[in-house]
């Protein structure tokens, strides 16, 4: 077709959401409207927004982002497991990133992120030593 197009990346990462939607919607038998989106810890407000403007142009509603460890660690391991509010400190360490964060999970379920760090320091960093 030889034809030129130009892409905002909210565009493309708009195409690939829709992508996972039809996927999710087909093998589910449900049609998907509400998502909840895990990204890395160490992603910035500029990065955050471009998934959730992402996510408003193929009309995805964003219930919520979720830093990747809380969402592997917490939201979907100890969720259940806790019947009183408690405060958490977690921990990942893996692809040359080490994120922490402290969480706390009230009595009801509800996860509140208070305070989220990371710092390169695996990977080459653990060879070299």
């Amino acid at each position: 077709m030889n034809e030129k197009k130009e892409f905002t990346i909210e565009e493309i990462l708009g195409l690939i959401f829709i992508n996972i939607r039809n996927i999710c919607s087909n093998y589910l038998k449900v049609e998907i409207k509400d998502v909840v989106v895990s990204i890395p810890s160490c992603f910035n407000i500029f990065q955050r927004k471009i998934i959730k403007d992402s996510l408003k142009l193929v009309e995805l509603k964003l219930l919520r982002l979720i830093e990747k460890p809380l969402c592997d660690i917490v939201y979907l391991n100890f969720r259940s497991q806790f019947a009183e509010k408690k405060t958490i400190l977690c921990y990942n360490l893996g692809s040359g990133y080490l994120s922490l964060s402290i969480i706390d999970i009230e009595d009801d379920g509800i996860i509140e992120v208070k305070a989220i760090d990371g710092k390169n320091i695996g990977g080459e960093d653990f060879d070299k030593n």
